[in-house]
């Protein structure tokens, strides 16, 4: 028995452009939520511009003040996503120096001299 394959997601979800503009054709004459934008959006998985431009094409009347806020929010949203992504980047990278004898991470202990590190070279079995 072959491997299964799992299934596709649904068609409306693959359309492209033009195809959801034509599909959206019937759906907005049977939408019957109170924010068309949204209910567009989540019902085609287009985000809020797309969602924007495509129902305008289609000749659906928008609040201008709804549409610029709308947008306003969706950039700060990005911008904080970035923000947090950069942030949690750098808490990710330990501080970093220099001793006379290399790079030593945040939470090493630099040596105190170089017996100290002939100390631990020869307590290793390798050495031996």
């Amino acid at each position: 028995m072959g491997k299964r394959r799992k299934p596709l997601p649904p068609r409306r979800l693959r359309m492209n452009r033009s195809a959801r503009i034509d599909s959206a054709k019937r759906w907005l004459a049977e939408y019957r939520g109170g924010n068309v934008i949204r209910g567009y959006k989540n019902h085609y998985g287009a985000d809020w511009q797309s969602a924007i431009a495509e129902l305008r094409m289609l000749g659906v009347t928008l609040d201008d003040e709804y549409v610029r806020e709308v947008l306003l929010s969706e950039t700060n949203r990005i911008r904080q996503r970035k923000k947090r992504k950069l942030e949690s980047q750098q808490a990710e990278l330990p501080e970093v120096h220099l001793d006379g004898y290399g790079i030593i991470m945040e939470d090493e202990e630099p040596w105190e001299s170089m017996d100290d590190i002939f100390t631990i070279f020869e307590n290793e079995e390798v050495c031996r």
